[in-house]
């Protein structure tokens, strides 16, 4: 049955569903919090000049060795895919990783030895040793040694000499710790002895090559399907015969029960996080600290909304019946993807705009690069971490933070927009939420344009459903596909 879109004023003026009050200073309130907020977690950590100590930051992040172990894998499975190795092209794709600190620096030289030659190593080991010279960089004895180890390995050596230096069993063992697989990558590749060990890391780089071209596949068909479902979408609307969200009047309330879950959600996470590492479970406190954050949600009632009808207001329903909302967020997940095209290219223009400031700081200032810094623990997460982990990310946050951001902030917005135009009404609404949730993730600034996006979308699908049952799947289907993806690659 085709619905037709409601008059924005006529629903405003039909519809006083909350019956509550409006209180213009508590409202304003909520506002300068979340404001507050999103600058405190968002905005000043972007503006953060990371102070470069001797040894420029030695000790490389987790997730920082984990993503560029991951770039190097996919490195090393195409150069062995191509057969014919092409120099200069493989020089082009390593270069980019010479930068950020010291230790991911030496971890391009290793990649440079192993898939080019020894030349372009050495050249890699002097522009490090020049550029740490250039800006004062001193390097630590451990920082020291590695070179000495690489130079030892890789530099030419003299007529009639094997193509690589031999590496005594202490420097072997020292260039694995200090360089994780790049080391043990060093270690397999100019070793004789460890050819076993150079065929097992290459198997597995292929692996993780095929598996990740076999996604590419599926989320490239996924998104033409989603194309065309938006297409669509956009006619229906064109078209009026969408059933969508109806203004009403007010929208102050949710605006400030938003704010209440934001402190409450803050405070709770990152106090039973404190309290859970007692028990070496910092994961499990957030899980809980997610759930106790809708405590939030008894302030409507406080401010005089029955509880029917707040969870109406917020979207807490079956909709139009429970296998057609979870197969409407199936197709809106789909539906998702091309907006997210749009995010992930202003994250590529935010990444050169990052690369072109740091540049101008110093060659070894740390790099944002939008990833979520829980993927750092799957290396050597235990068993009950990693099932913590899809918890929170799979569970809790699909379920929690749909019920903050879609159900109660971006009805608010809604309402508070209900006098203008349903697309303007919903483009606003749908923008400033998307923000919002993208700000206080923290990824950084550099992911906010791909979380913008994800967090629109959803909003879309909310607006589609006038339930939440759809967003949720989407962003359940979303977070279990990334830390599934995640765990595959770099567990």
């Amino acid at each position: 049955m085709e619905h037709e879109i409601p008059n924005s004023s006529k629903a405003i003026n039909s519809h006083r569903s909350s019956g509550v009050r409006r209180y213009w200073p508590l409202e304003a309130l909520s506002w300068l919090i979340i404001a507050a907020i999103i600058i405190l977690k968002g905005v000043l950590p972007a503006f953060e000049v990371t102070e470069v100590e001797p040894g420029g930051h030695s000790e490389i992040s987790a997730l920082e060795s984990q993503i560029m172990k991951l770039q190097g894998q996919m490195l090393l499975a195409a150069s062995a895919m191509s057969g014919d190795q092409n120099p200069v092209l493989l020089e082009e794709q390593i270069k980019p990783l010479e930068a950020g600190s010291v230790g991911q620096r030496q971890r391009a030289v290793a990649l440079f030895g192993v898939l080019c030659d020894s030349a372009q190593a050495m050249s890699s080991l002097k522009r490090l040793q020049e550029a740490a010279k250039e800006h004062g960089i001193t390097f630590t004895d451990d920082q020291l040694r590695i070179n000495s180890i690489l130079r030892g390995v890789f530099e030419p050596v003299k007529a009639q000499d094997p193509e690589f230096g031999d590496l005594s069993s202490d420097d072997a063992s020292f260039l694995g710790e200090q360089l994780g697989w790049f080391g043990e990558l060093v270690v397999a590749r100019t070793q004789n002895s460890e050819k076993v060990q150079w065929s097992q890391l290459l198997d597995s780089s292929m692996v993780k090559l095929v598996i990740m071209i076999v996604i590419m596949i599926i989320g490239g068909l996924l998104g033409l399907l989603g194309l065309i479902g938006l297409i669509l979408g956009i006619v229906g609307f064109c078209r009026r015969s969408l059933h969508l969200l109806q203004p009403e009047q007010g929208g102050g309330v949710f605006i400030e029960t938003f704010a209440c879950w934001l402190v409450l959600f803050l405070v709770l996470t990152d106090l039973l996080s404190l309290l859970a590492v007692q028990i070496s479970l910092p994961l499990l406190g957030t899980v809980v600290g997610f759930f106790l954050s809708l405590l939030a949600l008894s302030w409507l009632v406080l401010r005089g909304m029955k509880w029917t009808n707040v969870m109406r207001q917020v979207g807490l329903c079956r909709g139009r019946g429970w296998w057609r909302e979870l197969f409407a967020g199936v197709a809106g997940y789909a539906m998702m993807l091309p907006i997210l095209v749009v995010g992930v290219i202003g994250v590529l223009l935010l990444t050169f705009l990052q690369k072109w400031i740091s540049s101008e700081e110093s060659p070894f200032a740390a790099e944002s690069n939008g990833a979520h810094p829980i993927i750092g623990i799957f290396e050597n997460a235990s068993i009950v971490e990693l099932v913590l982990v899809f918890i929170a990310a799979c569970v809790a946050a699909p379920i929690v933070e749909e019920i903050a951001f879609r159900g109660v902030l971006y009805r608010g917005l809604r309402d508070q927009t209900g006098r203008f135009t349903a697309f303007l009404s919903i483009a606003i609404s749908g923008l400033v939420s998307g923000f919002i949730f993208a700000a206080i993730h923290p990824q950084g600034w550099v992911a906010i344009p791909a979380l913008g996006a994800i967090g629109l979308a959803m909003a879309l699908a909310r607006e589609w459903r006038d339930s939440l049952i759809a967003p949720m799947v989407m962003h359940a289907i979303n977070n279990t596909a990334v830390m599934t993806i995640m765990l595959i690659m770099l567990g």
